[in-house]
């Protein structure tokens, strides 16, 4: 079994228990307690990736063209800790300000409640630093796992146990829980990570001889990607209360699911694009990418359409509060197949050293859907919030496969 092979399968099977984890939440708490829930998942979520500076996929690149240099990646390492430490400040100070606005907009969301998820953030971008080293490092389990799999088997091991124990659940009750997992994984993972990585190099050992920069294009596209797939339960908790926003976020995870297509689809393209891309075979690249998607469009339609019968199936079974608009429904699942339609254009860009031109594409982007979310969510709700995902995810897609056309001569959408 390759490395790529054994990480694919480590992540779809995270995802698999992450979605199975969204429903014992959703089946154990009223829609307004998950709302609060998801809203401290999609907030915690956007200020780590912030927190990371992007060092996560700047130690990809590095580490891996160090090579062999004996101490470099566990040098890195150490750097990247500090650099982490002197700014976790900021994303943690950006939490509490959104949180305070979103309990001033919503009276029903719980603030200490969001407060617990917010002390994650520095356990969470501290897991994203050691997967990134760990990919440049070929250490293809750490960089698969530690989030993907073995944060939320943790975090649904404590939460089954609690709730055997207490007859109820509690959004802060849950959070503390996420807050132990996220703790005591970050702690392993160090220890594993740190070991696995050896001793530093005594050439690089001086802190006169930084090792790391902050990429700043690579922090903002990690920051404008995680923002535009959580924003929308955000938009819908602001708009609409935490009892709507339980049901559209819920819905929005377990659509979500369909992502495992482009994931796989990514996992492909992105050592081939990068390769391409410096020997010059962009088309013969671009022709298996398009091959690829000739399987990739159909299984995802095929997933899509076993979503949604079976979403409509359990929502009625977890409380009348919990409701699935069919129009809702439809839009999320539109968007999860077209996201695939259009092939990996944000991997083409930023294995070839253009991901400004993806960040200018999410900027806009990103403001068509909150405008358009907020807006319709006014006028249809839920299906307000989904239509104005579904209007992002086709803008951004749209901008970045002209760039893609233009300055790579190619098209990797499904079809082209």
């Amino acid at each position: 079994m390759t490395a790529s092979t054994l990480g694919g399968l480590i992540r779809g099977s995270g995802l698999g228990l992450s979605l199975v984890l969204q429903l014992f939440l959703a089946w154990q708490l009223s829609a307004p307690d998950y709302g609060t829930v998801a809203v401290g998942l999609s907030l915690s979520t956007i200020c780590s990736i912030l927190a990371t500076l992007g060092l996560d996929t700047a130690g990809s690149r590095d580490v891996a063209r160090s090579g062999s240099e004996p101490g470099f990646a566990a040098q890195w390492w150490r750097q990247a800790q500090g650099h982490l430490l002197r700014r976790v400040g900021i994303p943690l100070v950006a939490y509490v300000l959104v949180a305070l606005v979103l309990t001033r907009l919503a009276d029903a969301v719980d603030f200490w409640a969001l407060a617990i998820f917010g002390l994650t953030v520095p356990g969470l971008a501290l897991l994203r630093l050691l997967e990134g080293v760990a990919r440049g490092s070929r250490l293809t389990v750490h960089a698969s796992a530690w989030t993907t799999m073995v944060l939320p088997l943790t975090w649904g091991s404590l939460l089954a146990l609690t709730s055997i124990a207490l007859p109820d659940l509690s959004p802060g009750l849950v959070g503390g829980l996420r807050l132990l997992a996220v703790a005591g994984i970050a702690l392993v993972a160090q220890l594993l990570v740190s070991r696995s990585l050896g001793a530093a190099s005594p050439r690089s050992a001086s802190d006169d001889e930084p090792l790391i920069r902050t990429p700043t294009g690579l922090l903002a596209l990690a920051v404008l990607s995680t923002g535009s797939a959580q924003i929308d339960t955000l938009i819908a908790s602001a708009t609409l209360g935490p009892e709507h926003a339980g049901s559209y976020a819920l819905a929005a995870r377990l659509t979500g699911g369909v992502a495992v297509i482009l994931f796989g689809v990514n996992l492909v393209a992105a050592p081939a694009l990068a390769a391409a891309h410096s020997d010059g075979t962009i088309f013969e690249a671009a022709n298996q990418v398009r091959q690829l998607l000739r399987r990739a469009v159909p299984a995802a339609a095929m997933l899509a359409g076993i979503t949604g019968a079976a979403i409509a199936t359990i929502f009625p079974r977890l409380g009348a509060d919990y409701t699935s608009p069919p129009a809702m429904l439809a839009f999320l699942l539109v968007a999860q197949v077209l996201s695939v339609a259009y092939g990996p254009v944000g991997t083409a860009l930023t294995m070839t050293f253009d991901e400004w031109s993806a960040v200018r594409a999410l900027c806009a982007a990103l403001g068509i859907q909150c405008v358009l979310s907020v807006v319709a969510a006014g006028l249809w709700g839920p299906s307000g919030v989904a239509l104005g995902t579904l209007a992002g995810v086709a803008s951004w897609n749209g901008m970045m496969q002209r760039r893609v056309q233009a300055r790579l001569g190619v098209r990797l959408r499904y079809g082209g």
